[in-house]
């Protein structure tokens, strides 16, 4: 999630630029922003502007866009006083900047966001008056701080204090086939539809994400086990007033979902409604003997490996688990483990020494500690596992130190088969159904 809104923030910033004017240019800006994103690019995203300016509540009225009060309040709202200060100057007058699609990319060199610029002179005057840095000519591309403009376009070298012209320079002179055009996926990427789309190198991903070297591992083995070829992702993410929702697929190196080598299950609501009262985490999924017993067959070759330990500890488990739970002030749990009801004994020993309470009833382990308690009905929540081989729901409570400061119902994260393949939901939920849920990227 923390992800997904930084995305959206970084997004927030560039599309509020260009408040004063708005154009329909979404698919055409994002192809012309696509050629100048070299191949070997580990990230890409495009923002279309206009599908986020409509979900944040603003109205176009013959090319001319109009902000509201609840979005001027959510800017106010925002912790940063300079995010705060530009966005207003931003909202009272124009930047220059071309509302139509907004590209943000990762390469060898850094992380950038590129747009296009409908007027370069008042977008630079407005860089140089915040800035106080002037622009300098450097062959032909316009350098101040870590803004570059080179003719109707603008590249922002993000998280860093300067940007090297000559790296502008060459984004701005790729033919198609050294651009991102060239990319398995992008063409999908030429018209974008949702609020934002793109795709990432998962080995370049893990390695933006700071992850340590055996976790990056786990992962990576993980995913070369469950499915064929994974080495990519593909993402959108789109607002529907009080909701969003991010979507993630696994991708092989074609640029096709990459293809599960085990065969899944899907979570089964029934037993899920039977844990039963309130909690502020949930969640359920789908284990099949089959599945285990290939993930013990798969790495039975790879020596004392994490995922071999525990697929072998996990030998019996077969249909769905499921866990309600509490998080704060003390960590509680209430939950069920459907097994093939032989060779129990060594999983509820590891979760006794947990501090759970493990009962055996039939085929199912029933654990318990604790009280559970919380505002996610289970018996209704169980419902949102329908068709998901697995999932997780977090009360907005739960999301937050201060449960006030949440302005989040609640946020689902569920795992679904699709095409052969796994694809990642998320989906996040505004307190009320009047909210609309981008306002809350501001914070």
């Amino acid at each position: 999630m923390k992800k997904v809104r930084m995305i959206a923030a970084m997004a927030a910033l560039v599309i509020l630029a260009g408040m004063a004017g708005c154009r329909k240019q979404e698919n055409a800006d994002a192809e012309e922003l696509l050629k100048t994103i070299p191949s070997s690019a580990s990230f890409v995203a495009v923002a279309n502007i206009g599908e986020i300016l409509e979900e944040a509540g603003c109205k176009v009225d013959d090319g001319k866009v109009s902000d509201t009060e609840q979005l001027r309040a959510a800017i106010s709202r925002m912790p940063r006083e300079k995010e705060r200060r530009l966005l207003t100057l931003m909202l009272d007058g124009e930047s220059g900047v071309e509302p139509s699609a907004s590209a943000f990319f990762a390469e060898t060199s850094g992380t950038y966001n590129a747009g296009i610029l409908a007027d370069p002179g008042k977008f630079k005057a407005l860089v140089e008056k915040e800035t106080g840095q002037r622009f300098t000519d450097d062959n032909g591309c316009e350098v101040a701080g870590n803004i570059a403009v080179k003719g109707n376009r603008y590249w922002m070298h993000i998280y860093s204090n300067s940007i090297d012209a000559a790296t502008v320079n060459g984004f701005a002179s790729l033919n198609e086939k050294q651009s991102f055009l060239s990319n398995p996926y992008g063409e999908n990427l030429r018209e974008v539809e949702d609020a934002i789309e793109g795709w990432g190198n998962i080995q370049a991903l893990m390695g933006l994400g700071d992850l340590d070297f055996q976790t990056r591992a786990l992962a990576q083995v993980g995913l070369q086990t469950i499915f064929k070829d994974a080495e990519n992702i593909r993402f959108d993410i789109s607002f529907d007033r009080n909701e969003m929702k991010a979507e993630v697929g696994i991708l092989d190196s074609k640029g096709r979902h990459a293809k599960l080598l085990y065969p899944v299950s899907k979570v089964d609501v029934a037993t899920v409604r039977e844990i039963g009262g309130n909690a502020e985490v949930l969640m359920a999924m789908a284990i099949p003997n089959k599945f285990v017993s290939g993930l013990i067959k798969a790495t039975s070759g790879q020596g004392a490996s994490m995922l071999g330990i525990y697929a072998k500890l996990f030998s019996c488990v077969d249909g769905t688990t499921a866990f309600a739970a509490t998080n704060t002030p003390d960590p509680s749990l209430r939950g069920v483990i459907s097994t093939t009801g032989e060779n129990t004994t060594d999983l509820s020993d590891m979760l006794n020494r947990t501090g759970l309470s493990v009962v055996k009833e039939g085929k199912q382990l029933k654990l318990t500690k604790g009280t559970v308690t919380g505002a996610i009905d289970v018996a209704t929540a169980a419902e949102r596992f329908k068709d998901a081989a697995a999932g997780v729901i977090i009360d907005g409570a739960a999301l937050r130190k201060d449960s006030t400061a949440s302005d989040i119902k609640d946020i689902s994260v569920a795992l679904a088969p699709y095409d052969g393949s796994l694809r990642l939901v998320v989906k996040a939920f505004a307190k009320s159904d009047k909210d609309r849920i981008i306002l809350s990227l501001f914070k």
